[in-house]
């Protein structure tokens, strides 16, 4: 027998913890003397890590879900990542997916019992649209400096850039952020010039050793070889400086090969940026209407989605 929520009267299947919609507690009895809300949501303890709001069940699926963990008990531990820590000491959230370019955000006052209704409506909405060659996923991203701290996100991904929907409880509000990473793929044009830097340095170096060469008189092959031989350590502190930013952009960015992909976007990658921010702020306004939210306060960005061209210095 279905059961009923008292909060916002949806029909939850049988033997339901928690209202599928709202999140209520199916399992208190209401008191008809109280007729304020229920409690929906319980501040945690200060000693306690905030746990992050999480992904629903895939469209078309009437199982019966899982309590989401905004209203898990609060003595029930975080799950442990699943990497050592000590190898991914650093590491950036969006290491491996690109670059921030962009990043835009919405605080939606009084809206925190519409937390999964929104972030399900969302996705369905971008499933909904059908844009060729958008792929949408749920992923959990961690942040791992001194203190560990997981979240969900709604990702749309589409050529090399992707787009992270974080939709979660904020006290008694909604918060929702939006930011867009681009990964451009590696160019054929530096690793060629990478590669002939290499081996005039190799060429200098082994000049180097053989003065015998350089003593004889004036010839082109002599210049050319002095030229080598000049340049050959200034290119080996080069490739020294290379090999140890590619290990720290591997360590932060999750990227060993960063400084081989150019640092500026075309214009197809910075269209297909702006083309899915869009379709996701669309989708936004979209689903904020089916919750039942004010979507006049999910407002565009200015300058009709201007991309940072470029992406990093270097």
């Amino acid at each position: 027998m279905a059961i009923i929520c008292p909060q916002c009267s949806l029909e939850n299947p049988d033997q339901s913890v928690f209202c599928a919609r709202c999140g209520s507690n199916l399992t208190q009895n209401p008191d008809p003397a109280n007729h304020g809300p229920a409690q929906l949501y319980t501040a945690p303890a200060e000693s306690v890590m905030q746990q992050s709001f999480p992904a629903p069940p895939t469209p078309g699926s009437y199982q019966q879900m899982q309590p989401p963990t905004m209203y898990a008990p609060l003595n029930v531990p975080p799950p442990p990542p699943t990497v050592p820590l000590s190898t991914q000491l650093g590491k950036h959230a969006f290491a491996g997916h690109g670059m921030p370019v962009s990043r835009a955000s919405w605080l939606l006052a009084n809206q925190q019992p519409q937390a999964m209704a929104m972030f399900t409506a969302v996705r369905d909405a971008l499933i909904q649209r059908g844009l060729p060659g958008l792929n949408i996923n749920q992923a959990r991203l961690t942040e791992h400096s001194f203190m560990l701290e997981s979240r969900d996100y709604l990702t749309a991904h589409r050529g090399s850039s992707t787009v992270f929907l974080y939709i979660t409880p904020a006290g008694h509000d909604l918060y929702i952020s939006r930011t867009t990473t681009v990964q451009t793929a590696i160019s054929y044009v530096r690793v060629a010039i990478f590669t002939l830097l290499l081996i005039l340095m190799i060429i200098g170096l082994a000049q180097s050793g053989s003065p015998s060469s350089l003593a004889s008189g004036f010839s082109v092959g002599g210049a050319i070889s002095a030229i080598l031989v000049f340049f050959s350590y200034p290119l080996l502190v080069f490739f020294l400086v290379l090999i140890v930013s590619s290990l720290l952009a591997w360590l932060i960015h999750g990227d060993a090969g960063m400084f081989l992909r150019p640092a500026v976007m075309n214009d197809f990658q910075a269209d297909d940026a702006a083309l899915i921010e869009e379709t996701v702020d669309n989708s936004l306004l979209s689903a904020a209407q089916t919750a039942g939210i004010d979507a006049g306060k999910i407002t565009n960005p200015g300058q009709a989605y201007h991309m940072r061209r470029r992406i990093r210095w270097i």
